[in-house]
């Protein structure tokens, strides 16, 4: 930003007529027909020095003066908080998400020659992206993929998709690209089913296939691999024209998020510094040294999102901040925050025995694993140490074994190990990256798992543990996940998008008859009370946990949903991230007490940056 206050741009509205500079602009360009010409008859050694000086004043012309670097910011309004964002293809306009207290997106549009934003879209995810043209924003909501045409007219579903997109890409022939945990995947922008595009390769340890960018014809794109094995986290080429396990392993640079080209360079971050580094186009590879852009750059670690994006014509739009730490921390009923369970770090789902006196829960160290801590005693022990990812853990109602997803390279799919560590784990369901333990029967006799296809959605499978076979409990064309058996096992609760939104079902155990509906008003990651007594479950827009009263005699029944803990607070822990995913919360079983992961930090409300011609003043 510029130091001096006199020459800083105050807003928006002072840049407008600095993003239309360019060399070819009249009133900035120099015409030497214009001069009057003049001949004076000079020496021979004088003839030559105007005709050098001649040649300088034709290359000056040919190249025009450097454009002129523009900085201002974007300010989210008041109460309000930023999402994802991207800019515009041709520079001009910046879509990004603006969400509200209630965790609600909208999806906004701000011309960068105009101080007015527009609403595009009254709910939207952080994924977003543009088609090459600049006239239409594609973006995420109730788990479809929808485009909007920036000039007027509601949305336009594309697709339905079952899994949480790591973003997306639109290329100019009309093929639209999701990232995410089962490689990429495409759909035509006119609609249809998704096809898989790249596979995701176990023996390299990879976890996830994320944020494509296209390269100008249309066919071969820049991703991101990400993987447990460092050396081989970074930036690939893919090609449209290759099978799922055929794009090339060579990797183009090391990074943990993502890329993308422009002005014959690829940018990416090293750290939180953006660089940008000469980059050929047509042959795909890397030509000179990085140079810096700038720093700070924020970032999303945990799924490989660089807080940055840049267009064709050089603006580039950016983010400073931090990854938050997280730890999970106890709450009384009726939302009183008590006491930490463990240090400040990076947790993801979580699990309580039966009884509540133990939890089983992952933590990120170089992977993501399991630990168990005894919560009587406040002790905790590390239950995985394979270099692989863990995920989901789930407890056995003897609290022996813990069982969980792994992404070992050569027996991906769902493990189980002593809670105690003194066996080694061995695998039951093998199953690629597509499947997550969520409960385990208190007979001891079945594991309920979700399993995901992405063409036809998340499903509920069973497992019988003694004859070591699968079978469907439940599989429509809906998304069903996170199902949680009751502990008298007669009934199963799970969530649901079969009426277009996410919904809190009951089903009985093990048949599967019924459903009743539970919640009215969106509702995620069901938990059963110790008794039965009580079904929880998460609302969604991030209101505070709701309860609602069961009643089994002579039918199944509920009552009204109620708030259950009252907490501004703890309206705000983290949740699951996707129907494959467990809770990050659960309650003890007399319901009055409820651990959660939390931010242990907040988040730096850092506004959008946005630069014009960043190739201006870089530095190597």
């Amino acid at each position: 930003m510029e130091k001096d206050p006199k020459l800083r741009l105050r807003d928006i509205g002072d840049a407008a007529k600095l993003l239309d500079f360019s060399p070819e602009s009249p009133e900035l360009n120099l015409d030497v027909r214009k001069r009057p010409r003049q001949w004076v008859p000079w020496t021979a050694a004088a003839v030559a020095l105007g005709l050098a000086l001649s040649l300088v004043w034709i290359r000056v012309r040919e190249t025009g003066p450097s454009p002129e670097r523009v900085q201002f910011q974007i300010f989210p309004r008041d109460q309000y908080r930023l999402g994802g964002f991207q800019v515009s293809p041709d520079g001009r306009q910046v879509a990004f998400v603006e969400t509200d207290g209630r965790g609600v997106g909208r999806l906004q549009l701000r011309a960068l020659d105009s101080l007015e934003t527009r609403v595009l879209a009254e709910q939207s995810t952080a994924v977003l992206f543009w088609s090459p043209d600049s006239k239409y924003v594609a973006f995420m909501t109730d788990r479809r993929l929808r485009k909007v045409d920036i000039f007027g007219g509601g949305p336009q579903t594309i697709t339905d998709v079952a899994f949480a997109p790591r973003g997306g890409a639109w290329s100019r022939n009309g093929t639209i690209l999701l990232g995410g945990t089962q490689g990429l995947w495409s759909v035509p922008d006119r609609g249809g089913s998704l096809s898989q595009v790249t596979a995701i390769d176990f023996e390299r340890q990879e976890n996830s296939h994320a944020f494509p960018s296209f390269l100008p014809d249309g066919r071969r794109f820049l991703y991101l691999r990400r993987s447990t094995e460092s050396d081989n986290s970074g930036i690939y080429l893919g090609d449209l024209n290759a099978r799922p396990g055929e794009h090339t392993a060579q990797r183009l640079v090391a990074t943990e998020t993502g890329a993308a080209v422009s002005n014959g360079h690829l940018l990416f971050l090293r750290e939180d510094i953006l660089v940008a580094q000469p980059f050929d186009v047509e042959a795909g590879v890397l030509t000179g040294e990085a140079m810096t852009i700038v720093e700070p750059v924020g970032s999303v670690l945990s799924i490989g999102l660089g807080l940055f994006s840049v267009s064709d014509s050089g603006t580039l739009v950016y983010r400073t901040g931090r990854t938050t730490q997280t730890r999970p921390v106890w709450f009384e009923r009726p939302g009183i925050k008590s006491s930490p369970i463990a240090e400040p770090g990076d947790y993801g789902e979580l699990a309580l025995s039966r009884d509540g006196s133990r939890l089983a829960l992952t933590h990120r160290g170089r992977t993501w694993d399991i630990e168990v801590v005894d919560l009587a005693r406040g002790s905790s022990m590390r239950l995985t140490f394979d270099g692989a990812n863990e995920s989901n853990p789930v407890w056995s109602p003897d609290k022996k074994q813990v069982a969980f997803f792994s992404s070992q390279k050569d027996s991906q799919g769902i493990h189980v190990k002593a809670s105690d560590g003194t066996r080694d784990e061995e695998i039951l369901i093998s199953s690629g990256s597509n499947s997550a333990p969520n409960d385990w029967s208190p007979d001891g006799n079945y594991l309920l798992y979700t399993r995901v296809d992405p063409k036809t959605a998340a499903d509920l499978w069973l497992f019988s543990v003694k004859d070591r076979k699968s079978k469907p409990f439940l599989a429509t064309k809906a998304s069903e996940g996170q199902g949680q058996i009751s502990n008298d096992g007669r009934f199963v609760a799970y969530t649901s998008d079969q009426s277009g939104r996410a919904e809190i079902y009951v089903r009985t155990f093990p048949d599967g008859e019924g459903p009743w509906q539970v919640s009215r008003g969106g509702g995620v990651e069901p938990r059963w009370r110790g008794d039965d007594k009580e079904l929880f479950f998460r609302v969604l827009n991030n209101r505070p946990p709701a309860a609602v009263e069961v009643f089994r005699d002579p039918i199944f029944r509920v009552g009204p949903p109620q708030m259950w803990f009252n907490s501004t607070e703890l309206a705000s822990f983290l949740g699951a991230g996707g129907v494959t995913r467990n809770p990050r919360w659960a309650p003890t079983p007399d319901g009055k007490r409820i651990i959660a992961v939390m931010q242990e930090n907040q988040e730096i409300l850092s506004p959008l940056t946005v630069v014009t011609h960043w190739q201006t003043g870089s530095r190597k």
